[in-house]
Formats: structure tokens, C-alpha cells, sequence
């Protein structure tokens, strides 16, 4: 046998000692030997997992690959988002300051933005206040608002505020020392370190103890005449030093000043080791700074007024005077319009206003209300001042829903309606044929329940009971002593038939039947029992003659009274013919009811 090794020896077997053939093979092919090892571990691996890749690899093509799936969809975005965000978290929530003074000089401008756009919303309010000044001075203004076409609230805020910038001092903000300084004019100052030192003591001061925060800092110091402004950046403070009242656009000024210097000169501030001199290059800034805005206000006021500007200022008085006294007149009679607009009933006013120039009015409206219209006219107003607009309603007024009811039944001129709650009252007359469809009818009207008869009757029952009080004024006389018919007893016969013949229809047409009494009378001379006797025979002998003219036996009964219902006190022959009489006296009796659901 050989006793040699077989060439499938591991690379990482040792030579023996005692074989040469075995130290010489390790010395010749050992490197050869570890790489193909390497490369033997490296395909097993990537048989095993053959979606691994190493983080060398992935390095390589990781930018490609974002791009590339990128541009396909946004599942990237999303898997990352939430990834970058609670970093972002953890970053603030560990230490915010470096966010801070990254994004200052981009946050800073904008918010100067915003603040400025406030401030110009809060000019054109101004404007809008001071609108209606009629002083000499406001007129001047509003003059020259006009010839450099700025608003009036911008020029009254640059004629009225007065300020100058005397000093700017530009401090770090770790360590208090003061970085540059600036003074205008002769203005100057012992010592700007100690300044700078105490504006950083004050600012430590005032946080410690009325326990503010890092993020709260000083902004404001008033001392006697000066007004100190502070605008605070991530590593420095600007300080200005103001004399008299500053404007809101200074504000502005500093806010940029401070972040220009902060983005140029951003590794100094990350390098500062107590070495001012790279902060030179920002002199011209706070230069910028130092501004001052004068009047000539109290020169302006001891001059005197030409006679031109005070003529046309005295027109321009008089058209605004007048102007405003027509615009107050319609305005007063707007307002009493809208007065006797409400008081109306049926007219609801749900809205009111002035509109491109004219009054307007919108609401609700009964169609039985009053004629706007015409209010309008009782106002002095003119129709072309005035714009309405009026939806159809129906309200509930008691005069309203009587109108409505009586338009509704057709209510006859001889009845009257009123209503009170929900009940319909009814008073007067009116046929009986109406009155039953009326209680049909009434189911149909709004907010009301029930109909209630008041001092009412019908036009039928009214006739009847005429033709039945005629009736029993009736008289038919007769001779002293006699029971025929005297001389003009015949035509007296005739009117009570005819009287009779149109009770009966009444009372029919009412539901009602009648029955007549006849009674015969005498005057007061002779016997009890004559006079008796001579009454029955007079009422019979009317009796008779009725019976005669075809009416119905049954509808009569006939009675003798003698002398005792005289309806004439006296013994002339006057009084005791009244006497001897027949009259008539009516019965009425109800045989159908009425149809009243």
C-alpha cells in the first residue's frame, strides 16, 4: 500500500512530523487550499439560503435598488416612514437642541413671514377703524395714502410712532460674552461686556425664578427712556437698544438680522473657544439694524392752513356731512320700517341686512298680513332702496283664522265668526242648509277643533218667528154685542190667512210645526155669561172662516175669554171697541232635529 496522504486531506489538517511529503504539500498548496474551503462554506451557504446576501454586497446595490422601487410604487415610502419618525422621536425626545439650530435659519424666516402677514391684517383693520376721522390731520394723511398708495393705518402708524436704535449687541448665548457691538451716532456705553453680562444675568434671573423653561427666554426691558429688545437665536442673542416707541416692523429687522448671522456664521458658533474675531463679519448686519424714524409732526402742526386747502377741506365737511346725515336718515327709517314690520301680525322677519349697496329683508309672510308695501310708504323710504323677499305661511292669528274660516265656509253676510283657542264661534244668521255643511267643513281648517253657536240662528227659524209675531198682532174686530164679522173683518180675514199660509212654510223650512190658538174677546159691559158666550162664538166664527180657505182643522182650537184680557182700560167707545176682538196666539214644535254632527 502507499502511505501517502490522499489528496482529499483537509487544508486545515496539520503536516505530521514524521511525513515530508505532508509538510511539503501544506507549504505548496495551502492558500489554495483555504480559499477553495472558503468558497466550499460560502456555496452551502447560499444552497441553504439561497436568498442571502452579504452586508458588502447589499452596500453596493442597496442606492440602485431604492431608487429603482422607488419609482414603482410606494411601498417603500410607507415601510420607511414609520421607521423615520420614531427616529426623528427618539432624536428630539434625547436632545432637541441640534434639530433646533438646524432648522432655525429655515423656520425663522418663515415664521417672520407669518408674523408680518398678521401684522398687515392687523394695518388693514386699522384702517378700517380709523375710517371715519374727520380731523385736519387724518385728512393730510389719508392724502398721502393716496399719492404713495399706502394704506391710511400704515400712514397714521408711521407719522404717530417715533424710535431709534442706539445700540446692538450681539452676545453668545452659552457663555455671556458679548460678540460684536454697534452704537449710532455719539451714542456710547462705559463698558458692552458688562452690559452683555447682565442682559445674560437678567434673562438667567427672570427664567429661574418665575420658573420658565430653556425655551422661555426675556424679549422685553423697559428701563426710564430706553426700550430693550431681545431676539434669541440656537447659540446667540441680539440685544438693540431703543430710544422711544419702536415699530412692529424693528421686530422684523432683528428676527432677520439674527438669522442671517446664525447661517453664515454657523461653525464659528460650533467652534467658538472665546475668539470674537471671526464674529467681525457680521458687523454689517447689525449695522443694518440701527434704524430711527423721525416726524416732523410738531412743525407740521404750526403751520398755518392756506385758504385753497381750508375751502376744499370745508367742501369736503359739507358732502360728508351730508352724506352722513341721509345715510343716518334712511338708516332711522330702516330701522322703523322693521319696527312696524314686526308689530304686524302674520309677518315673521328672519333676516335683515344691507346688500350691493341696499336694505334687505326676508321672511314670512300670511297672505291676509298687511302689504309690506305699503308700510314701506308710511316710512318716507323709497321702494329702489329696498330689496324683499317673502315666503307664504299661514299663521295662527285669531282675526287671521276667522278671515281664513269665513273665505273657507263661505260664511253669509248676515253671520259673523271669532275665534278664541281652537273653537270657532258662531253669531248672527244664516241659512240651515249652510250651517249643516259648515260642521262638515270646519274638520278641514287649521288649529281648529269644534264650532260653537253664539246669539245664533238660522235664516229659516228667523222667519218664522217673524211671520209668527205678525201673526199674533193680528186682530179681527167685531160689532158691540155681535158675533158676525163687521165691516172690514173680511180683508182682516184675508191678511191673517196669507200671514198663516207663510208661517207654515217657515216653520217647515225651520223643522218645526205650529198650532194655532184662537181667542175671541169682549169689552167689559154686560153679563160674565153673556160676554163669555159672545167671545166663544166670535173665535168659532173665525174658526170658520179660515177652515173656509182650505187650511186644516187640526191646526186650530178656539177658546172664549169674555172680558177678561182687556188691552184697553177706558169706557169710550174707542177703548171698548179695541176690546171686542179675536187675536191669535202661536205654538211652535220642533218635529225634525237639526243636522249638526
Amino acid at each position: 500500500m502507499n502511505d501517502e496522504p490522499t489528496p482529499d486531506t483537509s487544508p486545515d489538517e496539520k503536516p505530521s512530523d514524521n511525513n515530508p511529503l505532508h509538510e511539503l504539500r501544506h507549504l505548496i498548496l495551502n492558500q489554495e487550499q483555504e480559499e477553495l474551503a472558503t468558497l466550499r462554506e460560502r456555496l452551502e451557504f447560499f444552497q441553504a439560503h439561497p436568498h442571502a446576501i452579504t452586508a458588502e454586497e447589499l452596500s453596493d446595490i442597496l442606492p440602485e435598488a431604492v431608487v429603482l422601487r422607488s419609482t414603482q410604487d410606494q411601498n417603500l415610502d410607507n415601510a420607511l416612514a414609520s421607521t423615520i419618525e420614531e427616529s426623528i422621536q427618539t432624536s428630539v425626545k434625547k436632545d432637541p437642541q441640534p434639530l433646533v439650530e438646524d432648522l432655525f435659519p429655515v423656520i425663522g424666516p418663515a415664521i417672520r413671514k407669518s408674523i408680518s402677514s398678521a401684522l398687515n391684517g392687523t394695518i388693514a383693520s386699522m384702517n378700517q377703524t380709523l375710517e371715519h376721522s374727520f380731523s385736519i390731520q387724518g385728512l393730510k394723511w389719508r392724502i398721502e395714502a393716496y399719492r404713495t398708495g399706502r394704506s391710511f393705518g400704515e400712514v397714521v402708524l408711521t407719522h404717530t410712532l417715533l424710535y431709534r436704535v442706539e445700540q446692538v449687541f450681539l452676545i453668545h448665548h452659552e457663555t455671556g460674552l458679548l460678540l460684536q457691538h454697534v452704537v449710532a451716532g455719539a451714542s456710547v456705553v462705559e463698558d458692552a461686556d458688562m452690559v452683555s453680562s447682565m442682559l445674560t444675568a437678567i434673562q438667567d434671573f427672570v427664567r429661574d425664578s418665575f420658573g420658565g423653561d430653556e425655551q422661555e427666554q426675556l424679549n422685553n426691558l423697559q428701563v426710564g427712556d430706553y426700550t430693550i429688545w431681545i431676539e434669541r437665536g440656537p447659540a446667540a442673542i441680539l440685544a438693540a437698544v431703543i430710544r422711544g416707541s419702536p415699530h412692529q416692523d424693528l421686530r422684523e429687522t432683528l428676527q432677520h438680522a439674527i438669522e442671517t448671522i446664525h447661517l453664515e456664521l454657523g461653525p464659528a458658533f460650533r467652534d467658538f473657544s472665546g475668539d470674537t474675531k471671526p464674529f467681525d463679519a457680521c458687523q454689517s448686519h447689525l449695522q443694518d439694524c440701527l434704524e430711527s424714524q423721525l416726524t416732523d409732526e410738531q412743525q407740521e402742526s404750526k403751520r398755518v392752513i392756506s385758504p385753497a386747502f381750508a375751502g376744499v377741506l370745508a367742501i369736503v365737511l359739507i358732502l360728508l356731512g351730508t352724506w352722513a346725515f341721509f345715510t343716518i336718515r334712511d338708516r332711522w327709517r330702516w330701522s322703523e320700517y322693521l319696527d312696524d314690520l314686526n308689530a304686524q301680525p302674520g309677518i315673521v322677519v328672519t333676516g335683515t341686512g344691507t346688500r350691493e349697496g341696499l336694505f334687505y329683508v326676508e321672511g314670512l309672510r300670511d297672505p291676509l298680513a298687511a302689504d309690506p308695501k305699503f308700510l314701506l310708504n308710511g316710512t318716507g323710504l323709497t321702494a329702489d332702496k329696498v330689496t324683499d323677499m317673502w315666503e307664504p305661511y299661514q299663521a295662527f292669528d285669531p282675526v287671521f283664522m276667522a278671515t281664513r274660516a269665513a273665505r273657507v265656509l263661505e260664511l253669509p253676510p248676515s253671520a259673523e265668526l271669532r275665534v278664541e283657542g281652537e273653537i270657532l264661534y258662531l253669531s248672527g244668521a244664516a241659512p240651515k242648509a249652510w250651517l249643516a255643511t259648515a260642521y262638515r267643513q270646519i274638520r278641514f281648517l287649521p288649529a281648529v277643533t269644534s264650532m260653537v253657536e253664539e246669539d245664533f240662528s238660522t235664516l229659516e227659524m228667523q222667519a218664522m218667528l217673524s211671520q209668527k209675531e205678525l201673526l199674533e198682532t193680528l186682530l179681527i174686530d167685531f160689532p158691540i154685542g155681535s158675533s158676525t164679522f163687521g165691516a172690514d173683518a173680511q180683508n182682516q180675514v184675508e191678511t191673517v190667512s196669507s200671514t198663516i199660509v207663510a208661517l207654515i212654510s217657515s216653520a217647515k223650512a225651520a223643522g218645526y210645526t205650529i198650532h194655532i190658538e184662537i181667542t175671541g174677546h169682549t169689552d167689559a159691559t154686560g153679563s160674565d155669561e153673556l160676554n163669555q158666550s159672545i167671545s166663544q162664538k166670535r173665535a168659532d166664527q173665525v174658526y170658520a172662516a179660515l177652515i173656509r180657505q182650505q187650511f186644516d182643522a187640526d191646526l186650530f182650537t178656539t177658546h172664549g175669554r169674555g172680558a177678561s184680557d182687556v188691552i184697553s182700560e177706558g169706557s169710550s167707545e174707542e177703548a171698548l171697541a179695541m176690546n171686542r176682538r179675536v187675536n191669535f196666539r202661536v205654538f211652535l214644535t220642533i218635529f225634525e232635529k237639526e243636522n249638526n254632527p
